[in-house]
């Protein structure tokens, strides 16, 4: 709940706690079982912080825990191995991650289809963003034929964002309405991260749309939430759309000066992927 509602280092300081208590347990099933847990929360945590070595290095701990645990659950593998690939995706290494999410998925064939369709929204997210749109929307299909999703709102909404993207790059005008749902679905549930990301995409749209003061509220929005939770590397995404409005109302310089910041802070945080879109709009 406190990585839901924001409280992203409230939620890492409260997992780091209970891997240190798990440490000193005898090493049985359940332990074992625990503290795969008290590692996955704080993988999230990590990522979403931006900070993604010590991201890295916990999800090395985790597969050293998951090898000696006497009876591993079902879902225990694909879980980190999902995890292993969104960071090897925040680090540049998008083929690697694409390989990892595919073996996850094969690994979770046996799993609930709402625990798979996570998996496989993961994978149509960054399909999508290597331009592979077709097997991007097969995975979004297959995720709609098995999942109920009105049952799973937080992946109900990532799917509506996604959606939303396709559908914005495609020129669609039914891209704000998509946005617009998983906004509310996130807002709904309080999920802050949901809420920033649905941020960013809104700001997009407007931007496109010229209505720069309605994006500067979304981007002022996002930006207070971000800051409040420690979400640094959407703080370098939220000044590239800064940066573009500046650009586009004629004051290029503060514009290049905020291309700059993100820039730089993605270096800082070795996300390739702030990198690469700052560096793209310089």
């Amino acid at each position: 709940m406190l990585t839901q509602s924001g409280r992203l280092e409230d939620a890492l300081r409260a997992h780091e706690e209970q891997e240190e208590w798990l440490k000193q347990q005898a090493p049985d099933d359940d332990v074992c079982r625990n503290l795969i847990s008290a590692q996955t929360h704080q993988i999230d945590c990590l990522t979403e912080l931006g900070r993604i070595r010590k991201a890295e290095g916990k999800l090395r701990e985790a597969f050293e825990v998951l090898a000696r645990w006497p009876k591993p659950e079902p879902d225990a593998e694909p879980r980190l191995l999902a995890q292993k690939a969104e960071v090897a995706w925040r680090l540049g290494d998008h083929d690697q991650a694409i390989s990892t999410l595919r073996t996850a998925i094969n690994k979770a064939n046996h799993l609930p289809p709402d625990a798979t369709g996570t998996f496989h929204f993961s994978l149509a997210q960054k399909l999508w963003y290597e331009h592979q749109d077709i097997s991007a929307k097969a995975e979004l299909a297959l995720i709609e034929a098995s999942v109920s999703l009105d049952h799973f709102p937080e992946l109900h909404s990532r799917v509506l964002d996604l959606k939303a993207h396709i559908l914005f790059e495609a020129h669609d005008p039914a891209a704000m309405e998509c946005a617009l749902e998983s906004y509310e679905l996130d807002r709904q549930r309080g999920d802050v991260v949901g809420i920033v990301l649905s941020l960013l995409l809104l700001a997009d749209l407007y931007i496109t749309q010229e209505k720069y003061d309605i994006a500067v509220e979304r981007i002022n929005e996002a930006t207070e939430l971000a800051f409040r939770n420690g979400m640094v590397a959407h703080l370098g995404r939220l000044a590239i759309r800064r940066a573009r409005i500046l650009r586009s109302t004629g004051n290029e310089p503060a514009a290049r000066q905020q291309f700059s910041k993100a820039f730089l802070l993605g270096r800082r945080l070795e996300d390739a992927d702030l990198m690469r879109e700052a560096a793209d709009w310089m």
